[in-house]
């Protein structure tokens, strides 16, 4: 081995740059979707790695090691199925990273272990950066292998900084819906300790793990589909940026799903608290049709508003939105393809009423009346949350939520709400 030229830290490597910190499960999450990546595409690529415990990483490294990748690494695992290197002398103990290059896919990752139990991290596609960071372990490596290696791929040099940032973008959002399910988690082993209440919050815990991830799992998909985006870079600019941005608007969507899934979660047990504002129901109702867009058009069925702009009432808009979001998810998810689902907003007296209404083939009549209770579901994957929780927010607004009717040819709900404040 060459002598160091000298030990550089990572702002020396890829100039003042801030890092974030991360959970180590963001971190785990962003590593195994980089490597299924390359896996996936059969790509000719370079792999080099630095960890200090591959048992997090097992299955996605067993997986490497039957690829074509050439991988290099610090870590004696696998039985040398990898190329061993020493580079424990060109970084700290604990710093640890992820370099990755094939011939149009650049990405680097790197992270180090801080005080507090979370990760300094970073993690760029920028193809000038990861050069740096290479060339610094070959400056005094001298790996033949790597060289010969590296020399066999056609490296894409251009900046892809945009793509960079939006990664950035997405790993803040999964570190922000991580540390919300430990907040949520610790709150409710907290909570757990009230003997009135141990057996509702059992079941609150038995499903967050659950049900969390489908959500979660959506927002890995769509990560994965921005960095292969960037092995297409060329004369598809205009297809690659309608691609990146059809695949952020499904991941803000998965979030605000588990955002709403940790919200019944944890407020479920709670007393509701409202933030009234007198507004204009039929927004209300137009906003959370809109979010439903694009799963209508892959199942192909047709959201019909039948509007009236004259309905407004003092609800919590936030609240009522959920309630909306409930009732359509459910329609739709009862809804065969080409099918409708028809929403009626009307005054009634001192009440305004939505109707939302489906084609579906109805609710058995044996569980009707258990569609509103706790923990009730014939979902496989279902809480049992969704209905229940909907009926206590819209009692607290001094409502009505009931199941008008149901059968072979379809189900309605009726949501009525106090078009005046009570004085």
């Amino acid at each position: 081995m060459k002598k160091i030229t000298g030990k550089k830290n990572i702002n020396e490597l890829l100039g003042n740059i801030a890092l974030d910190s991360y959970t180590k499960q963001t971190i785990i999450s962003l590593f195994r979707t980089l490597l299924e990546t390359i896996i996936e595409a059969n790509a000719e690529a370079v792999v080099i790695f630095k960890i200090d415990d591959s048992e997090p990483f097992k299955n996605i490294l067993t997986r490497l090691s039957f690829s074509n990748v050439k991988n290099y690494t610090n870590n004696d695992i696998f039985n040398n199925k990898f190329n061993l290197i020493n580079v424990n002398d060109l970084f700290e103990k604990e710093e640890q990273f992820l370099i990755i290059n094939a011939d149009r896919f650049s990405a680097l990752l790197y992270w180090k272990e801080n005080i507090v139990g979370l990760s300094d991290c970073i993690c760029t596609l920028n193809p000038t950066e990861v050069k740096n960071f290479v060339d610094y372990i070959q400056e005094n490596l001298n790996d033949i292998r790597i060289e010969n290696d590296m020399s066999q791929l056609k490296l894409d040099r251009r900046g892809n900084e945009k793509f960079t940032t939006i990664l950035n973008k997405l790993m803040t959002s999964i570190e922000n819906n991580s540390r919300e399910l430990i907040c949520a988690n610790t709150e409710l082993e907290n909570l757990q300790n009230a003997e009135d209440e141990i057996s509702d919050i059992n079941k609150l815990i038995s499903t967050l793990a659950h049900e969390i991830r489908n959500p979660l799992s959506l927002i890995n998909t769509y990560i994965e589909i921005i960095s292969k985006q960037t092995e297409n870079i060329g004369n598809k600019e205009t297809t690659i940026a309608k691609s990146i941005l059809n695949a952020t608007e499904n991941i803000k969507k998965a979030s605000f799903s588990l955002e709403n899934l940790l919200n019944e979660l944890i407020e479920f047990n709670k007393e509701i608290k409202l933030e009234l504002t007198q507004i204009n129901l039929e927004d209300v109702v137009l906003d959370t049709i809109n979010m439903f867009e694009a799963v209508c058009i892959q199942k192909n069925i047709s959201i019909e508003f039948d509007k009236n702009n004259d309905v407004k009432a003092p609800i919590d808009i936030q609240k009522i939105h959920q309630v909306l979001l409930n009732l359509i998810k459910n329609a739709i998810e009862a809804s065969e393809k080409n099918s409708k689902i028809t929403l009626k907003l009307n005054a009634d007296g001192n009440f305004a009423e939505i109707k939302i209404s489906d084609e579906g083939s109805g609710i058995d009549a044996e569980n009707t009346k258990k569609i509103f209770m706790p923990y009730f579901t014939t979902k496989q994957k279902g809480t049992g949350i969704g209905l229940s929780f909907s009926k206590k927010i819209i009692e607290s607004h001094k409502g009505s939520l009931n199941l008008v009717s149901t059968g072979k040819n379809g189900t309605t709900f009726s949501i009525k709400l106090p078009i005046s404040r009570e004085g």
